[in-house]
Order: C-alpha cells, then structure tokens, then sequence
C-alpha cells in the first residue's frame, strides 16, 4: 500500500490548502476521527497494516476542512460501513472488477459534486488526438502523471455534500480500496477516465445536432450551447483546451506584434488605481512596494486577475479586443494574417476557459507596454502622465475624472472615484 498519499507530516502544509502548517490546521481533526473509527472498529476486528492506511486515508478525506457547513463526521456510520466493506471483501462479495468501476462511474456520472471529478481538459485533448498506435502509451503516461490526492479532496467534498446511501460510500471505499492495491493512480483512475470519456460523447452527439453544419446559431440554440456545457463540465474544459490548441499559433503570430490592441484610457488607469488600492491596503503607503521589483511584480500578476474578473471590465476589455481583431481583418490585405485572424475570432465568438487567459495576456502586453512608453498622454485631455506613481496624484486623478464628465462618461468616472476613495481611506494619514 503506498504510502505517499498524503504522505503529510505534521510541520508540511496543510492538504486543506489553508497554506497552514498540518499541525496548526487540520491535524487534530484528522486524528481525533482516526482514533475514533479506529476504536469502533477495533472492538470488532483486528486491522490490518493496510486496513490502518486505509482508515488514514478515509480520516483524512473527513477530517481536513473544506470551507463547507456540515454536520460533523458521523463515526458510528463510517465505522459500521467500513466493517461492512472490509466484510464484503474478505468474503468476496463484492462482484468482479468489472462490475464495481461500472458501479462507481454510475455515481460520478449522478452526484452532482462529483462531476468535478474528471481528468483535466487539457489532458482528453491529447488523448483524443493520439495516433492508434500510441494511444495505450498515451494514456498510461497521463494516469500516471495525475495528482491522485486533488481526486480524493475532491470525492470528499462530494461525499460530505451530495446525499449518499450508505451502499453508495461503502462502493466509494471498496474503489478506494481496489486502487490501492492495484497500484494507486491507474487503478483509481481508470473510472474517472471512462466517465470522462464517455461525457465527452455524449456531449458532442449533442452539439452536433445543434450545429448540424450551421456556422452561426440563433438564441434558442446558444441557450442550448451553453446547457449542455453546463450538464458536462468536462467537455467544455475539453472544448477550451482543444480551442486554444487549434488556435495557439495565430494568437502568438497575432499577439507578436502584428496587431496593436488599445484599450480606452480609463480602464487602464482603473487597473493602476487597483493595484494601488490592493498595496496600501496591505503596506499603508505604495512606496516600499513601488521601490521592491519583485513585490511590484506580484501585486501587479494579482490585481490582472481580480481586474479581470469584475463583470464591467471583462465586458469591455473583451468587446475591445473582439472589435480590434474584427477592424484588423476587415482592414487588412494580407490574406495570410486575415485567415489567421478569422481563427481567433472564431476562438472568442463562443464562451470558453481559455479565452480569460488569452485576454489576461492581451491585456497584461498592453499594460506593460503602456508602462513601457511612458510619458504617455491621456487621451485628448491634455494631460500627460510622466511615471506610474503620477496616477495617484491628486491633481491629475481630478482633472482626467473631470474630463471624463466632460465626455458625459460619469459612469465611469464614479467608478475611477470609488476605487481612489479606497486609497484614501487606507492610506496611513
């Protein structure tokens, strides 16, 4: 039985994730439910070396916290369906192999929680694309490679969420089980591929009937387009990943250089004003952070992201670079460049993962290069910004958030105001 799942000793960080030490986050907790199981069980069997892993393994999956409300471990039906299972094994009860994954995939493919139980994306797309021949080397490479422990978080969070019969656990840890002697990763694993797999079908019989040769769809399909995403999670991670595949060569010809991609002005300074606001909000003032290449850098990779992820500004940084890509097609003569641009389009007309990424990217190019060029004037306002520590200068932030009232653009100034309030508010007086 191998022990290096969650091989985790007590001054390693927490698999909670919490970034605490395991002694100081969920330790006792895991413990506390070992003894315990251990204690029931005890009075009625004596367990086995491998039996101790296993309840190791259990108590750590029902004793590590996982930012949910729910009732505490119940001990007494753990430790009656363990002897249950571990009954059923020694007797031999428990069916072929074959019969148990067909089991245990039914239940990935109900529980609601476990649907996010899937080998990644990114993962399927090599499989899918394998030659025949190199198909059953493709796939042992990629069971092999996977983090098993990211599983078992994962099927402990459906476990302690979804609804469960006690016959439904008592197969989870009869799989649980099998897969640690078969050699953990392959043997647990081959469930979860078949599952994933087997959606990935589904979904696309499904998508063909709705496309059924259509380049564009009305509402009522889209509506659909996106339900079926919905119902299977897996295969639009697929999609993405297939999508930024087939595409990853334009995006790279087109994002070196080739297209200039400008965003309005105030959404640049918005971003700056965030990332200002985030630095006195944890130093007081932005000059040690500002003087620190390497807490700058941080800062500004982590406020992309926050920025990105507010519904107004991802709404306007994609309709920027949709509209850019669109102009520079319809602009250019190059043949070449068009049909590489028409590719890209086709990437960003249907909601994907990836496309986040791809902006953050784009938009990160601009940010740099806005940084890079600097002094840079403010659109037609007159004003011109010299350094990056400019942007929070009283002076300039009144006379670009009065020009853009000028420009009957209030929504917008308010919203440069709300975040320079923030920096007022936190700065040390």
């Amino acid at each position: 039985m191998p022990s290096e799942i969650f091989d985790v000793e007590r001054n390693d960080e927490c698999v909670c994730g919490s970034g605490k030490k395991y002694k100081k986050c969920c330790l006792s907790r895991v413990e506390k439910i070992q003894t315990s199981i251990l204690k029931a069980i005890d009075e009625e069997v004596s367990v086995t070396t491998e039996g101790r892993e296993f309840l190791r393994i259990v108590s750590i999956m029902f004793g590590i916290k996982l930012n949910v409300d729910e009732a505490k471990a119940d001990i007494e039906r753990l430790s009656r369906i363990i002897l249950q299972a571990w009954d059923e094994e020694e007797q031999g009860l428990i069916g072929s192999d074959e019969e148990l994954m067909e089991t245990v995939e039914k239940i990935l493919s109900d529980k609601p929680k476990m649907k996010s139980v899937r080998i990644p994306g990114f993962l399927l797309v090599e499989i899918d694309t394998a030659a025949d021949d190199e198909m059953e080397e493709v796939v042992t490479e990629i069971l092999d490679s996977l983090n098993v422990e990211e599983f078992l978080i994962d099927i402990a969070y459906s476990l302690r969420t979804d609804n469960y019969t006690d016959e439904e656990i008592k197969i989870i840890f009869h799989w649980i089980s099998l897969g640690l002697l078969a050699g953990f990763a392959r043997g647990f694993m081959l469930p979860i591929l078949n599952v994933s797999l087997k959606e990935i079908d589904e979904a696309k019989e499904k998508l063909e009937k709705i496309f059924d040769r259509k380049k564009e769809l009305n509402q009522d399909e889209m509506d659909e387009f996106f339900r079926i995403n919905a119902e299977y999670p897996v295969f639009e991670e697929y999609l993405s990943a297939r999508a930024i595949r087939d595409v990853q060569d334009d995006l790279n010809d087109i994002m070196d250089g080739k297209i200039s991609f400008k965003f309005p002005f105030y959404i640049i300074y918005a971003f700056y004003l965030k990332l200002f606001a985030a630095i006195v909000k944890m130093f007081g003032d932005v000059i040690n952070v500002l003087g620190n290449s390497d807490n700058f850098s941080n800062y500004f990779l982590d406020t992309v992201d926050e920025f990105l992820q507010e519904e107004v500004i991802f709404e306007k940084v994609y309709d920027c670079i949709h509209n850019t890509l669109a102009e520079a097609k319809e602009n250019t003569d190059d043949e070449t460049l068009k049909a590489k641009l028409s590719k890209v389009l086709d990437f960003f007309s249907l909601f994907n993962s990836e496309q986040f990424f791809v902006m953050k990217n784009i938009f990160f190019n601009s940010l740099h290069g806005y940084l890079s060029k600097l002094p840079q004037p403010l659109d037609d306002s007159g004003i011109t910004v010299k350094s990056i520590d400019d942007i929070v200068k009283p002076e300039i932030f009144k006379q670009y958030v009065s020009y853009l009232e000028s420009k009957g653009l209030k929504k917008e100034a308010d919203y440069l105001k709300g975040i320079y309030n923030e920096i007022e508010n936190e700065a040390i007086p």
